[in-house]
């Protein structure tokens, strides 16, 4: 299985759909909303051997918009939109189309439902008394063809058995260091729970070791997994 982080950037930017339509260039933010000192200690990127993906925050201090390119020429894009620290919806853009609207609702300060606007198809989360989120369940056409249910440690996601056609396809275990993920303080706790981001960065997929390397500041300033290097940059 991938490891948890690319769910929130690769992957999404990678799948993309037939619903194209076209809007204006300037609808996306291409800078940062707030002063550059007040984002010291802020993902400012990530870069791999053939692509570069580029944050950027708003003026809640949260993420605002994501950029990718890769060496192919491939650009994509991602705005986040909030109601004070609420993600509520985000737009994704293949150059300047738009392929993917998504919306978020809440019960309180958790979000309860995924939908992507464009597509009936959309995600269910369920959390325990303590708010950890315990299981996801995806639907297409109104059909429920997968889920994952989700078992916690120190802050972090340290289980997850993932459910299709009533049987277990997969189970994964994952362990973790006592460094502050990369990702901790770009989105609100609500919207980092959804996408399986906890307090530490991984260092163990189902045994399969990820070599990490910090700076005299703590943060992750470099991964090696499976061969593939990810080099990280702050503002």
């Amino acid at each position: 299985m991938k490891e948890l982080l690319l769910f929130v950037t690769i992957v999404t930017f990678a799948s993309c759909s037939n619903d194209d339509s076209s809007v204006p260039e300037n609808n996306i933010i291409d800078e940062n909303e707030i002063p550059l000192e007040q984002l010291k200690g802020k993902i400012k990127s990530e870069t791999t051997s053939n692509s570069v993906t580029t944050y950027y925050y708003g003026k809640n201090g949260y993420l605002s918009k994501l950029k990718f390119s890769n060496d192919e020429g491939y650009q994509n894009s991602a705005e986040f939109f909030y109601d004070g620290d609420k993600i509520i919806g985000r737009k994704l853009y293949e150059g300047v189309l738009l392929y993917r609207d998504e919306s978020y609702t809440y019960s309180g300060n958790l979000i309860i439902k995924y939908n992507n606007e464009r597509r009936n198809n959309y995600m269910i989360y369920s959390y325990d008394d303590e708010e950890n989120l315990i299981q996801m369940e995806r639907f297409d056409e109104g059909k429920m063809y997968q889920r994952e249910e989700y078992k916690h440690l120190n802050g972090n996601v340290s289980e997850l058995v993932l459910i299709r056609e009533g049987s277990v396809w997969s189970t994964s275990k994952f362990k973790y260091d006592d460094k502050l993920h990369p990702l901790n303080t770009a989105y609100p706790s609500a919207y980092l729970k959804t996408i399986l981001v906890g307090n530490n960065n991984m260092i163990e997929n189902n045994s399969s070791p990820i070599h990490l390397e910090y700076n005299s500041s703590g943060l992750l300033i470099k991964k090696i997994k499976d061969g593939e290097e990810i080099i990280y940059q702050y503002y």
